[in-house]
């Protein structure tokens, strides 16, 4: 079994080297194929690892220039070249794309010439950036899943939303008996240092928000939504974290606007981002953890958080939710909606001994390990290649 990975976003995250890192534990040979984006490419060699397993290796895609932004078919094209020249693809048993739009054209791209069976992820940006505003290749990107050997969704939710707004009802048809929810793990220090005992609240109470200081993460609208819950006079304070996320194009404006939005409240700490021992350590002195992001595939700081013994405020309609019934852990709120946060918040704080005994009894490795995870994908690519050997 060889497996090729195209993931345009692997210097941008640790999701990707975790899960090549443990299915490279398990002896699985893979390629990983990593078009680099000319506006990020200090990120080449970030997330690189040393292979346990003969013949496995990382090669970098340079083809997109600056003008692909703009140009979708040919930026697919470049790379599909680049796929072919750099890489045997007659010793390839199947393509793993990152995602749908992007990686996983390319995949379908080369399926069609080489008959090397492809699946695809579904993520965040294939939703909100590609079916939002490329709307003319629609069928195209349903063509992808249509020809795809398996479909992975990130969490419930996403497949769910999928489903009933974003996919053809024909394509759903096609493709809802080859899909499968596989979430992603979260970093093993958080599952090796889990704290099961329930926390008791603080005076005041402490809020913790932890994520880089983009437009995306909403923390505007939760210092905002702090504000209304001073005002109905809860004593509560709130710590954000990532003010200098490493690896992530932030905006100065919106670093600005924070800043002018936290001037004067001493109730609000702005900190820059934190490794995750610090983190674990800062979570001890919290009590709820709070992220309305926007958009989110999946949302690997809520489950970090659980981890450490925090109820969460996330965002309806998102990556997170669907994990846990409303109010088994935390409350959903409206990311557009400053009172919905801060209901939300308030949700929590009123409900917290009941969330935080629950939160104390989950079974955090059975969901977000990524030893559990990669056996999974391994089962999925064995299952797929003895189809195909049939």
């Amino acid at each position: 079994m060889h497996i090729l990975h195209i993931s345009n976003d692997f210097g941008g995250t640790e999701v990707y080297k975790n899960l090549y890192q443990h299915l490279d534990k398990l002896g699985i040979k893979q390629t990983i194929l990593v078009p680099v984006n000319p506006r990020v490419k200090n990120r080449v060699g970030n997330h690189d690892f040393e292979f346990e397993t003969k013949g496995s290796k990382i090669v970098y895609s340079f083809s997109q220039k600056w003008f692909h932004r703009y140009l979708y078919d040919s930026k697919i094209e470049g790379v599909v070249k680049d796929a072919k020249k750099l890489i045997d693809l007659n010793d390839i048993s199947l393509i793993h794309a990152g995602t749908l739009c992007m990686t996983g054209a390319v995949a379908y791209e080369i399926s069609k010439k080489s008959q090397i069976p492809y699946i695809v992820s579904i993520r965040n940006t294939d939703i909100n950036t590609y079916f939002k505003k490329m709307w003319w290749k629609k069928e195209y990107f349903n063509n992808i899943l249509e020809h795809a050997a398996s479909v992975v969704f990130i969490s419930p939710q996403y497949k769910k939303d999928c489903f009933e707004y974003h996919f053809e009802k024909a394509t759903v048809q096609k493709i809802k008996n080859k899909t499968i929810v596989v979430p992603n793990g979260i970093n093993a220090y958080y599952l090796q240092n889990l704290k099961d005992s329930p926390k008791a609240i603080h005076d005041p109470i402490e809020l913790v928000y932890a994520a880089g200081f983009k437009n995306n993460k909403n923390l505007v609208r939760l210092i905002q939504a702090v504000e209304i819950l001073k005002n109905k006079k809860y004593n509560v304070k709130l710590t954000a974290v990532g003010k200098s996320l490493p690896n992530r194009q932030v905006s100065d404006k919106y670093i600005e606007l924070i800043n002018r939005v936290a001037e004067g409240k001493d109730y609000i700490n702005l900190l820059e981002y934190k490794e995750k021992e610090g983190l674990c350590e800062l979570y001890e002195t919290k009590d709820i953890f709070v992220m309305p992001s926007i958009h989110e595939t999946f949302g690997l700081s809520y489950a970090e958080a659980l981890s450490q013994g925090l109820p969460i405020v996330y965002t309806k309609g998102q990556g997170f939710d669907g994990f846990y019934d409303e109010g088994q852990v935390g409350f959903g709120v409206e990311a557009l909606s400053v009172e919905s946060i801060a209901k939300g918040i308030e949700l929590v704080i009123e409900n917290y001994n009941d969330l935080v005994q629950n939160v104390s009894k989950l079974n955090l490795a059975k969901s977000f390990d990524w030893n559990e995870i990669a056996t999974k994908y391994q089962n999925l690519y064995k299952s797929i290649l003895s189809q195909e050997v049939k």
